[in-house]
């Protein structure tokens, strides 16, 4: 199958790029998690950074009857979920004082990650005249944020019981390798953990949680309380396993878990380019044979990334085409030349007639407004992440929905398997 050019618009409407979410994949794939979970343990909906790119008003509300606690990373995150639920909300993210006030009124639960950061969270919350929900935070390995010492977690505890305006909400780690079942690392985790665990007072009832996406599906032992899951809610996995079983193909081969997001756009304008010819910014990029060339209206600054300057591809038709060329800041190059050898899938020779009869000979005919699919089924950002050489989180926070049409598919609707 070949494409066939047209140089004309086929509608006369200019279509948009746009951004798709849909509530059915976001709820189902909430409701696959919970039932791979202790019956007791509660899901905590991670909704940091725009819900990983997806909007934070549709996940939160989407994943309302879902989710028992919703996890934000700042403090103006946690106050954007309060506006559209009154669901415990937690901040992730290591203790910060702007809008840290306005949390604390609002009954959002607040991360400490040393005794400092209790201390300042304890004047703060006397200032604002309310008790403080507070989680600790431990290190166990992921040597990033938290408490290391067995001392300084004691000294929190003390503080906390002699504090009427502190609450011990709960206590957590994060695993740096739960993508791993056979590796050591997080069963090393969880031990230093229960070390830490150990020396809570039986009178303190905190939530304990450590466990992300991959540790709560490939180490149940380790939900806990409750388990924080993110990327697992929006289609994906975690950075090394994102492309292969169960996170890649189909939903019966990802676990059950289907992407919710799609990135779609148009071919805004079509150019001939004979060979020699370059094309786009620089001069690394000539045509080595005549060419027709198709323009996607978006860029860099839209989230596609640099990286995929002649290496990525989109999906027209159903068939991959190219990019060529280097990735501008508001639009990129599609290489739509007939015959074209690179990608698999497009046949050698191209049936000479016009659109009608092309649909009939498998041409595929392509004009400006055709339209192009960056992110779907044929090409996850997982894909994409690969070809980047990157991950799936960094591609899906990466769109910039302030240039980007945004809608909702099934909005309100619940899953059959709710």
């Amino acid at each position: 199958m070949a494409f066939f050019i047209l140089g004309a618009y086929t509608t006369p409407m200019i279509p948009a790029s746009t951004i798709t979410v849909s509530a059915d994949a976001l709820t189902h794939n909430a409701v696959t998690i919970k039932s791979r979970l202790p019956a007791k343990t509660k899901l905590c909906a991670v909704v940091k950074a725009n819900a990983y790119g997806h909007g934070v008003k549709f996940a939160v509300t989407t994943l309302e009857p879902y989710a028992d606690f919703f996890a934000a990373a700042t403090n103006h995150e946690a106050l954007e979920v309060r506006k559209l639920t009154q669901r415990p909300t937690l901040v992730m993210d290591s203790l910060k004082t702007s809008a840290l006030a306005k949390c604390l009124k609002q009954n959002i639960h607040i991360s400490v990650c040393s005794l400092n950061e209790l201390k300042i969270l304890l004047s703060a919350a006397k200032k604002a005249g309310t008790t403080a929900q507070v989680h600790i935070k431990l290190n166990t390995g992921m040597n990033r944020f938290g408490i290391s010492g067995t001392d300084e977690f004691s000294c929190c505890i003390k503080l906390i019981k002699n504090q009427p305006t502190l609450t011990l909400a709960g206590v957590y780690t994060h695993f740096g390798a739960g993508d791993n079942p056979s590796h050591p690392r997080t069963h090393g985790q969880a031990k230093r953990f229960k070390q830490f665990l150990a020396i809570l007072p039986p009178e303190l009832k905190p939530i304990i949680h450590a466990a992300n996406t991959d540790t709560a599906l490939n180490f149940p032992q380790y939900a806990f309380d409750m388990v924080r899951v993110g990327i697992g809610l929006y289609g994906y996995g975690s950075s090394t396993n994102q492309n292969s079983p169960p996170w890649r193909g189909g939903a019966e081969r990802r676990g059950g878990f289907t992407p919710v997001l799609t990135l779609t756009s148009y071919i805004a304008a079509i150019q001939t380019v004979a060979k020699g010819q370059y094309i786009g910014y620089g001069t690394g990029t000539r045509a080595k044979r005549n060419m027709t060339v198709g323009i996607i209206p978006l860029g860099y600054a839209d989230g596609i990334s640099r990286s995929l300057s002649n290496k990525g591809k989109v999906i027209i038709s159903g068939l991959p085409a190219p990019i060529i060329g280097n990735i501008c800041m508001d639009s990129f190059t599609v290489d739509l030349t007939e015959n074209s050898p690179t990608p698999a899938g497009w046949m050698s020779s191209v049936a000479q007639t016009d659109g009608v009869a092309a649909a009939e000979g498998g041409v595929k005919t392509l004009a400006v407004g055709t339209p192009v699919t960056i992110i779907g089924p044929d090409q996850t950002a997982a894909d994409i992440a690969e070809t980047q050489g990157t991950i799936a989180y960094e591609v899906l926070t990466g769109i910039n929905h302030c240039r980007i049409n945004y809608q909702t598919k099934n909005p309100n609707k619940k899953s059959p398997l709710s």
